[in-house]
């Protein structure tokens, strides 16, 4: 077992966590794509990180990438590199098909290893085609870092934000580094939503979970329903699965006495059909028939966005503000100037929503569907409701009167909870600040003992 020292490590929230390099896989951070980011957390993450390192490293994995801006404001120290020909599965053509063949014999071991969970024609493309895009995606990474002539050296962490193939192309440039430098590097990922859950995925099985944790250091799972999911879901490696919160930026709480009217009704998400807002617009067409006075704003883009405006035309008596899509600094200027009552969230599945812990910094109550963590960040009667994942029109118009009869003290209450509970749990620079601590203190364990240390937060 190890000694303490790695624990203090851990712990210490004096300890500074530094580096010589940090390399990030994203999806498309810090690209530009014109589409809503999934990764606002890990735009303003890259801040914290650039303050624990020399330098910072991005190799984005999922995209075209030609034309696309960077993120204006990145720190001096960080630089960006988009993997673009990683985007696409070759073709069934001979060609195609013996680059199949060839992966799927360099990569044997791991084949087997899910041989139980391969149990159809689907399940197999999954597995075969996460294989082909991850030795791609390392190939086309390796060839980045050769071409810029990259050198390695010190403390290096690399930090994959998803749970899915770039974990390939982590593995092949750990090994490079090690060969390299003679020091093996800290590997993390974290694990979401979609990246987690088998039922998430369109064949029920999402692919080399397993495998990809007895390759890492650390899966830091943004919810602790998700960690107790993969732990049950593999027991042979649930030591390298524990709970790393996201979180976002520190805000100010809104002021009462800029409360409109109107009660006042927000959805910020993706405009897709998971995310159910439709079904937001069908309650508030029973609080209409109620007689209540409602202002409702979205805030999102997606392939449902023509739909949700022609349903929003159905609202006679409610105030409609759809604000397509928005910067996140653009979210905050949003809340930091326009009173909110209540935040709701529909979804049919989650992992922990940055929406939700944005509402909850600026002490918005929030009614929420209870899945994936969502009950970790909503205290069901203390920040906010809960309903079923399965409700009628009537159970969240309900949930939604509740607050909008709820008396004066009580709301106060309930915002003040919102708040404590945001700044108890979902700081960004705190979260991030404490996987960082983790790292270091796995990089200061020796290679044979890291797996031990994994306890150690």
């Amino acid at each position: 077992m190890l000694s303490t020292q790695p624990t203090l490590l851990a712990n210490d929230k004096n300890q500074t966590a530094r580096f010589d390099t940090i390399v990030v896989l994203s999806h498309e951070c810090p690209f530009i794509s014109g589409q809503p980011s999934a990764e606002s957390y890990l735009e303003r993450e890259m801040q914290v990180l650039a303050e624990h390192a020399d330098r910072v490293i991005v190799f984005a994995h999922e995209g075209w990438f030609d034309g696309w801006p960077i993120k204006a404001g990145l720190p001096e120290n960080v630089s960006a590199f988009g993997i673009s020909d990683c985007a696409t599965i070759p073709s069934e053509s001979f060609a195609g098909r013996l680059k199949r063949l060839g992966c799927l014999a360099k990569h044997l071991g791991a084949l087997w290893s899910e041989r139980r969970r391969i149990t159809s024609r689907e399940t197999l493309f999954a597995a075969t085609s996460f294989l082909q895009l991850g030795d791609m995606k390392a190939r086309r990474m390796l060839e980045v870092i050769a071409e810029q002539k990259i050198v390695f050296s010190g403390r290096v962490l690399l930090y994959s934000y998803w749970f899915n193939e770039p974990i390939l192309a982590m593995q092949s440039l750990a090994r490079r580094i090690e060969k390299q430098s003679g020091m093996r590097p800290v590997c993390i990922s974290r694990a979401h939503g979609y990246d987690c859950y088998d039922y998430r995925s369109p064949c029920g099985y999402n692919a080399f979970k397993r495998w990809m944790a007895e390759k890492l250091d650390a899966v830091l799972v943004c919810s602790q329903n998700g960690a107790n999911y993969l732990k049950e879901r593999d027991p042979e490696v649930s030591g390298a699965y524990r709970v790393g919160r996201l979180g976002t930026a520190d805000t100010q709480p809104q002021d009462p006495s800029r409360k409109g009217d109107a009660f006042s009704i927000v959805c910020c998400s993706r405009a897709v059909s998971l995310k159910r807002v439709d079904r937001v617009i069908d309650a508030l067409l029973v609080l209409e028939e109620r007689g209540h006075r409602l202002r409702f704003t979205f805030i999102g883009d997606g392939d449902q966005l023509g739909v949700l405006k022609e349903k929003a035309a159905l609202l006679k008596k409610t105030e409609v503000d759809i604000k397509g899509a928005l910067p996140n600094e653009k979210v905050f200027d949003y809340y930091s100037s326009t009173f909110t009552d209540l935040f709701v969230n529909a979804s049919e599945y989650e992992g922990i929503p940055l929406s939700i812990m944005e509402a909850l910094s600026f002490g918005i109550p929030v009614v929420a569907t209870n899945v994936g963590g969502v009950s970790e960040i909503i205290h069901d009667g203390v920040c906010g409701k809960l309903i079923d994942r399965d409700f009628t029109d009537e159970d969240l118009a309900d949930a939604i009167e509740a607050f909008v009869a709820m008396d004066e003290k009580k709301v106060e209450a309930m915002r003040a909870a919102a708040r404590r509970n945001w700044e108890q749990s979902y700081r960004l620079k705190t979260n991030a600040e404490e996987m960082l601590r983790l790292a270091y203190a796995l990089s200061s364990a020796s290679d044979s003992k890291r797996r031990d240390a994994q306890g150690i937060v």
